[in-house]
């Protein structure tokens, strides 16, 4: 007899705890590797219970997350595979979108602050100018240039 070919485990439900035996007969439909995939389903979703029920280390997480693996198909392993690459590929694509909006918003907001900066500057130039004061002065104050301050002056009129 194989090691495969009847397996005992408890399994929990509402009733209690009782015995659920598997034994794989000799037809096609109980095939060492159906057989085999079944019990793995089987041991999953009683560890899935179980883990429910009582808290459990991480690394026994990560092992039942093993085993779900070890009891898929060729074709359901590579879905699986495929599921997560999609995953990582949107998380990339967001991380990315929110890093290039952080990066727009910041560049925003500086020049924002720049221009508003200079449009104080302005306004500061065209008061002292109509106080009287010559450009060369203003010009020396404001850190503008003197032919811009002779535009503004152009302008207000």
């Amino acid at each position: 007899m194989r090691p495969y070919d009847s397996c005992t485990f408890p399994i929990s439900t509402h009733a209690g705890l009782f015995r659920r035996r598997t034994e794989a007969a000799k037809t096609k439909r109980n095939h060492p590797k159906r057989t085999r995939k079944r019990m793995c389903q089987a041991l999953i979703e009683l560890l899935g219970k179980i883990s429910k029920q009582f808290p459990i280390a991480p690394q026994v997480n990560k092992a039942l997350t093993e085993l779900e693996e070890s009891a898929f198909t060729e074709a359901e392993l590579l879905g699986y595979d495929k599921f997560w690459d999609n995953i990582r590929v949107e998380r990339t694509i967001m991380n990315s979108a929110k890093r290039k909006y952080d990066e727009g918003w910041e560049k925003g907001i500086a020049e924002g602050k720049a221009q508003g900066e200079h449009d104080k500057q302005q306004e500061i130039a065209r008061s002292m100018k109509r106080d009287g004061l010559p450009a060369g002065t203003i010009a020396r104050y404001t850190g503008l240039a003197a032919e811009d301050i002779e535009k503004l002056v152009t302008e207000d009129d």
